[in-house]
């Protein structure tokens, strides 16, 4: 499990030159339209911090933890594998390798998903997100998630 941490870690921190060189190519034009900017004023208020994001941060945690998932003692024991501060130290990281909108709040993250809170969940999270959309396999319903796009690309040679 520690070197799942580290991967983890080592993805939130961007350690994987092959994929911020990707990042950095992608030219995708930003989204816009009527329902892109109801959106992002949505995003922007104080309403969506203050009442939304705990809330839907709450459910998720409701969510593992009624399916065997005790979220809590699994974020403590990630918690402990790895210093942050040594990844840190070890690696060189640039802030402007990644794009400005990886950076900004998303989901519970007020600092988006390249920060320390979003690496020390997404596993926890992805767990509980299976059990949701898999109710017969409860804590395993990830796991069933996955092999369905195991068996998919197997079936197609």
């Amino acid at each position: 499990m520690k070197i799942i941490a580290c991967v983890i870690f080592s993805i939130a921190i961007g350690c994987s030159n092959g994929l911020s060189s990707t990042l950095q190519e992608s030219k995708a034009k930003p989204r816009s339209g009527i329902l892109q900017g109801l959106l992002d004023v949505a995003l922007k208020s104080p309403l969506w911090k203050s009442v939304l994001v705990p809330q839907a941060r709450a459910n998720i945690v409701k969510t593992a933890e009624a399916n065997g998932i005790r979220w809590n003692d699994c974020l403590e024991w990630i918690k402990e594998q790895v210093d942050p501060n040594e990844i840190l130290h070890n690696n060189e990281i640039d802030e402007n390798e990644y794009p400005a909108y990886y950076k900004r709040p998303f989901h519970a993250y007020e600092n988006g998903n390249l920060c320390w809170d979003a690496a020390f969940e997404q596993e926890i999270a992805s767990r509980a997100v299976g059990a949701r959309n898999f109710p017969t396999y409860g804590e395993k319903g990830e796991d069933a998630f996955r092999s369905a796009f195991d068996e998919a690309l197997f079936s197609l040679g």
